[in-house]
């Protein structure tokens, strides 16, 4: 089993939500940090804490500290943790109203202040969705090469206009590969 420290560094007084996919739901931290937490069910969603997940998390942070640590354009991590969670705009399995203080495993990273590239003006789409894709060029040639069917830059990838950088922000594509390649294997 794998252990997960509480995360003590900044945090607001609630965690309110900035995006949500099929798999997880990202709430803002702090005003530099996000928590990315694992959910699971169909119509009403909840987030997951087992050991399985508490993998996960420690695999997709450790993905994350390689590709950034390679210079590719990722989030920050700043670690997998138990993270203390209070917010309304999730779903819980208590009544939305009722206000509490839960822990769940989540992986902490750097707050990208930008914009789904799908959200980006349509004159400049094409051209961020290539930039995405080249960002996950730089991964697979060092090795990740489980390029996922459906991969779309336009949802997970974004733009941060005033400084003109593309992030890739879905890369749970890359986990399989990279589970299956010990550190040695991966090309420099």
């Amino acid at each position: 089993m794998i252990y997960l420290p509480k995360y003590t560094g900044p945090r607001l007084a609630l965690q309110s939500k900035i995006g949500e996919g099929p798999k997880a739901v990202v709430l803002r931290l702090s005003a530099d940090y996000v928590v990315k937490l694992r959910k699971t069910g169909w119509p009403i969603p909840s987030v997951q804490d087992d050991s399985a997940v508490t993998y996960a998390l420690s695999s997709e942070c450790d993905l994350l500290r390689e590709l950034h640590r390679r210079k590719i354009s990722v989030p920050k991590p700043l670690g997998a943790y138990r993270v203390p969670i209070q917010t309304l705009d999730f779903p819980w399995p208590l009544p939305k109203t009722f206000f509490n203080e839960r822990m769940f495993p989540g992986l902490v990273m750097e707050h990208i202040p930008g914009i789904f590239i799908e959200q980006a003006p349509i004159e400049k789409q094409t051209e961020l969705e290539r930039r995405a894709l080249e960002e996950v060029s730089k991964a697979i040639i060092i090795g990740l090469n489980h390029l996922q069917e459906g991969f779309d830059p336009a949802k997970n990838a974004m733009w941060v206009p005033e400084t003109d950088r593309v992030y890739v922000v879905g890369w749970d594509f890359l986990l399989p590969s990279f589970r299956k390649s010990p550190q040695g294997v991966l090309r420099d």
